[in-house]
Formats: C-alpha cells, structure tokens, sequence
C-alpha cells in the first residue's frame, strides 16, 4: 500500500521571508516604473510643445494673425483641443499631471500657461457681483491683505454702463508689458473695427512715456501749431508706429513743438513687446469733441461718441476738414470721460455733477487715481479750435491747449475678450499678471 505524504505548510518565518523579499523587489522596481512613466510623460509634453510651436508657424506662413494664441489655433483647426470636464473649452491638457491649462501662449519655441487662469473682463466683474448695476453708488469690496489700495468700483450710468475703478487709488494694478499698467475698467458695446462688438478690458500706463506734441505743422499750416484730427496726428502715428516697432534698437526723436519741432526722445526700451502686441486688438475710437471743458463726465462721454468736431463753419484752413469722428487702431489715449468717471470716495455723487473744468476745487482730483499731478493729453479735440486738444492740468482742472505742446502721453490700450488674469490681487506690490 502506497503511503500518503502529509503536505507541509509555511511556517511563520517563512511567510514573513517572502514577504521581506517581495517588498524588497518592490523597492527596486516600482521606482523605476514611475521614473519611466514620468519620463515618458515629459516627453509627450515636449512633444505637444513642439507641435503648438509647428501650428503656430503654419498658421503664419498662411498670413493668418494672432497666431501667438492658443485659442485662434483651436478656432482655425490649426491646433486640436483636449477638452476634459473640467475644462471650459480652448484648453489643453497636461499629460504629465493630468491638470487642464486655460489660455496658453506661445512666445517664440515656448509654450506659457496658466492652470485655472480667469478671463480678464470675468475676473473684475467677479470683484463687485452681487452688487446692482443699475446704481452710480461706489462698490467696495474687501481690499487684499496688507494693501494700500482699495477694491473700489462704480458702474457709470451711460447707456454702455461701463463697469469702472474709482477712488484715489483702486486695486487696479496689473502687470503688462513688463512694467505697471492699470485697468480703467471693464467696457462694453466695444468694436473690433469690423462692427463685431466685444466687452473689453481697458488699460492705461500707469506713468507717461514722455512729454510729446498731441500734433504739430510746418508754418504754412495752421502757424506750426498743428491740427486737431487724431486720424493724422503726429502721436497717433507714434504711437502706433514706433511705439509697437519691436525692431528698434536706439532711441527715436518724436514731436514736441511748434513748426514740427522733433526733439522728444523716445526710449525705445518702453515699446510695447511682442508678447504684449498679441494681447491687444484694434478698437473703433471715437473723436467727437466739445468746445470748452465746461462739462460733466456723463456731457463729455457723450460728446466723444458725437459728431462735434472742427468744421468748415470756423473757417478752416488747414485742409483738414470736417474732422473725422472715429479712427480704428490699437493704441490711443484716455478720454476726459475716463477721467471723470474715475472719481471716487463720499464725493463721487458730487463731484459727477459738476463741470470737469472744476475738478480742481474741493476734493474730486484726490479722490480720482487718472490725476497724476502732471498734465496729461486726452484724446478728444476741441470743436471750438483748429489747433486745440482736450488735457487735464496739474491740479485736476480740465482744459483745452494747442496740440503743439509739449504734455505728457499716457498709451491706452484694450485687450482682447479672450485675454485671462492667471494671478496677483490687483494691488502695486502684487499687480495683476497676465499669462
């Protein structure tokens, strides 16, 4: 009879052996595999750069524009989207941990993104939501920890009801350009110049370029002191010319006299960088003026959306006539509206109801960030002179001079719609970033 072997069965030692030794291969091998695994990660992700960067250049050999914008490749099939559920649409995915970038930027042979940016005009409204639009009331909203300035905002009343920062100094910070901007304010009913209306962020330098001629003339025009149309202005021409020429290498001489006196040096570091360049867009600006600064903000805002300009009816004599009433471009100045809408504090109500020419007395200018205790340029001509542009003076009085002088020109821009915040809190130590 054959005899049954009985089976023996591990002994406690001997579990905790094998265990010892699986966990021991474990070690070895598990790190290896995520090594490899992230590696392999890295690679498609240097891979999606460089096919964002292959998209980009096709896109420009097609003679298309704006192809620095991740969102205009999507939109044209240069570029596919790899949309996920937690994406709000134009983004992309990355694979190395999985997380979605909301609107990316190519800069040359790199890619730039920002996870969860905010949409710009989003961004600012988010501040003040909650609050009605339907009154001229300051909106305050808690200022950032540690800042100086004030998170204040009013809704202007026009028939744009434009959402804008007021008070003597607004948490409207952002960084641009590579140095300090600030937002006058979210703008609605804007035209791209193609009739397509867009809400848009509005930006202005939060110094001057330099002090330039608004326009000047040789003598047998006008007696050298110029002509009040912005469509061949001398600084319009500047500002959109060598103002966005990124191939500057020395500095520039810009008008800034009667006679077509050209003395002003234009630091060419100041320009406006590529980078920059693709976050704006052309905008419609209207020119209509008035004939005396004698008016309120809400006068003046509808003056400049007007047809009041220089005409033939004051005999004119520089060719020039009737003036033009809008002008699309990218960059401008800042309207004698924005300045008066900008006012904030217990006297806004007040001070809306008084004349812009008065703005100097009683407390208006210091509760209004636009007055910098210089004289600045406005964008709006005077219908009363040939020669006349509107400015704001030192002490916050609003006035009109001859475009041949020599005042300080603060750029403004808008952004595109689809220009995002991805961080900062609007405040100068922490500015708004614009990925």
């Amino acid at each position: 009879m054959k005899k049954i072997t009985k089976t023996k069965g591990f002994t406690l030692i001997e579990l905790l052996a094998v265990i010892a030794i699986i966990s021991l291969i474990s070690v070895i091998i598990i790190p290896n595999i995520t090594k490899t695994s992230i590696r392999t990660k890295k690679n498609l992700y240097k891979t999606k750069v460089k096919s964002i960067v292959k998209a980009k250049k096709m896109c420009e050999q097609d003679g298309e524009e704006d192809c620095d914008v991740i969102g205009v490749l999507l939109a044209k099939k240069y570029l596919v989207g790899d949309n996920g559920s937690n994406c709000n649409g134009n983004c992309l995915k990355n694979p190395i941990d999985g997380t979605y970038m909301d609107n990316c930027f190519v800069t040359y042979n790199d890619i730039s993104c920002s996870n969860r940016a905010e949409n710009a005009v989003n961004k600012i409204k988010n501040i003040a939501k909650d609050e009605p639009d339907d009154t001229l009331d300051v909106i305050t909203k808690p200022a950032p920890e540690g800042a100086t300035c004030t998170n204040t905002f009013a809704y202007d009343g026009t028939s744009d009801n434009n959402l804008r920062y007021v008070g003597a100094n607004p948490c409207n910070y952002v960084s641009f350009n590579n140095e300090l901007w600030r937002i006058i304010g979210v703008m609605n009913n804007i035209d791209d110049g193609t009739g397509n209306l867009e809400t848009r962020v509005k930006l202005i330098r939060n110094e001057s370029l330099g002090d330039y001629s608004w326009d000047t003339s040789e003598l047998s025009v006008n007696t050298g002191y110029g002509v009040n149309d912005w469509t061949q202005a001398d600084l319009k021409n500047e500002l959109n010319g060598d103002y966005l020429d990124t191939t500057l290498t020395a500095n520039t001489n810009w008008y800034n006299g009667t006679n077509n006196a050209r003395t002003g040096v234009f630091d060419y570091t100041k320009g406006l960088k590529a980078e920059a360049q693709a976050q704006i867009g052309d905008a419609k600006w209207n020119l209509g003026g008035r004939y005396s600064g004698g008016a309120t903000a809400s006068t003046f805002y509808t003056a400049e959306r007007g047809t009041s300009t220089y005409s033939t009816s004051h005999q004119c004599v520089d060719g020039a006539c009737p003036r033009a009433t809008e002008w699309t471009g990218k960059v401008a100045l800042m309207y004698p509206s924005d300045y008066g809408y900008a006012v904030g504090g217990t006297v806004r109500s007040t001070c809306l109801s008084k004349n812009l020419s008065t703005y100097n007395l009683g407390s208006c200018y210091k509760n209004d960030w636009i007055c910098l205790n210089t004289i600045q340029w406005f964008l709006a001509p005077s219908s009363l002179y040939r020669e006349r542009a509107f400015l704001v003076g030192y002490t916050g009085s609003v006035g009109d001079r001859r475009t041949d002088s020599n005042l300080a020109a603060r750029p403004v821009v808008y952004l595109k719609s689809s220009v995002s915040i991805s961080s900062g809190n609007g405040s100068e130590s922490k500015p708004y970033q614009i990925p």
